[in-house]
C-alpha cells in the first residue's frame, strides 16, 4: 500500500499520467489560493461591508432591484454605488486572469519536466529494442553484437546488452493446440461414456512429437530482436539507414 503522504517517486511506475495528474490536485490548490488572497478576499471583504442593498423592510418601498440577505450581502450589488471599490475590483480580477494565464505556464513546465524525469526513471534496456531482419540464422550473437556496435561514433555510442532470436515454433503451437482440442473432446466423450482410445492414442503420440522438438535444437529465423543500453545506439542506427 502507497501512502497518502508518500513521495511522487512511489507511482512513478504507474506513468506519467498518475504523476502529473497528482502534480494538478496540488498546483490547483495553490492556484484557488492565489485566487482568494488576490482578489477573492478583497471582494467579500468590500461586498459585505457596503450599503447599496437596502435592509428587506426597506426595499418594498424604494425603487431599489436588490434586496440586503445573507446571499446579497456578499455580492457585487452590495457596492455598485462605490466606484473607488469597483475600480479596485477590477484591477485585483484582472490581476488574478494575469496569476492565471502565467500559472498555466508554469504549470506546463513543470508536467514536460515530470514526464522527463519519469520516463528516465523507469526506462529500461528492454524498452530500445530494435527488430533485425534478413540475419543469417547461422551467426553467432557475439558477431551480430560486433557487427552492430561497429557503426559506434564518439558522439553516438552503441551498447547492445543482449540478443534475442526469433525461432520457427509453428509445428510446436499447432501440435499444442491439437493436444488441448483433443483433451477437451476426451472429457466430453469420457462423460457421454464414449469409447476414447483412438484420441489417447493420439495424445500420446503427440505428447512424443513434443518430447522430440524440446529435444532439439530450435530452428532460428532471419529475425533478431537487439537491446541497446540507451537510445543513442537506435538513432545511431536508423541514420546509417536514413542517410546511407
Amino acid at each position: 500500500m502507497i501512502p497518502l503522504n508518500a513521495s511522487l517517486k512511489e507511482i512513478y511506475h504507474l506513468g506519467s499520467g498518475f504523476t502529473t495528474y497528482f502534480m494538478f490536485i496540488k498546483y490547483a490548490s495553490v492556484l484557488l489560493l492565489s485566487i482568494f488572497v488576490i482578489s477573492g478576499l478583497f471582494n467579500i471583504i468590500t461586498n459585505f461591508h457596503g450599503d447599496d442593498c437596502p435592509a428587506v423592510e426597506e426595499s418594498e418601498t424604494s425603487d431599489s432591484f436588490c434586496r440586503q440577505g445573507i446571499i446579497l450581502k456578499f455580492a457585487i450589488s452590495n457596492k455598485r454605488n462605490h466606484f473607488g471599490l469597483l475600480n479596485t475590483t477590477l484591477i485585483l480580477n484582472l490581476s488574478s486572469v494575469v496569476v492565471i494565464i502565467l500559472f498555466f505556464h508554469f504549470l506546463r513546465y513543470q508536467f514536460r519536466k515530470a514526464e522527463t524525469i519519469v520516463d528516465a526513471e523507469t526506462v529500461t534496456p528492454s524498452d530500445y529494442t530494435l527488430e533485425l531482419k534478413g540475419v543469417d540464422p547461422s551467426m553467432s550473437d557475439e558477431a551480430i553484437i560486433n557487427w552492430l556496435q561497429g557503426f559506434a561514433t564518439a558522439k553516438n555510442p552503441v551498447e547492445v546488452v543482449k540478443i534475442n532470436r526469433a525461432y520457427n515454433i509453428k509445428v510446436y503451437v499447432r501440435l499444442i493446440k491439437e493436444k488441448e482440442a483433443l483433451l477437451k473432446k476426451k472429457l466430453k466423450d469420457d462423460q457421454n461414456n464414449v469409447n476414447t482410445d483412438q484420441i489417447c492414442a493420439r495424445i500420446q503420440e503427440i505428447e512424443r512429437s513434443l518430447d522430440e522438438i524440446r529435444k532439439q535444437k530450435l530452428e532460428a529465423t532471419h529475425v533478431v530482436f537487439a537491446i541497446f543500453g540507451h537510445a543513442n545506439g537506435i538513432e545511431r542506427i536508423f541514420s546509417i539507414n536514413v542517410y546511407n
